[in-house]
């Protein structure tokens, strides 16, 4: 099985905009001390965030940057 993940434009790559964002997003939540502002800095204007049900949110929850 041959794998494309390095292949050039790939999301691999360390300076490919997608990873930037995603490595971001991912050090903005783990960071406890991280502020609403920096988070939001980093979603699109209409983004819609689902939970599905779990054990802190057993209802689910879908939530957008104007309802928190």
């Amino acid at each position: 099985m041959t794998s494309q993940s390095n292949a050039p434009g790939s999301a691999d790559e360390p300076d490919h905009p997608v990873r930037r964002v995603v490595e971001a997003y991912y050090a903005t939540v783990a960071d406890l001390g991280s502020t609403p502002e920096s988070l939001a800095a980093l979603l699109a204007d209409d983004v819609r965030i689902t939970e599905h049900p779990n054990l802190i949110t057993p209802a689910a929850a879908a939530v957008t940057r104007r309802r928190r």
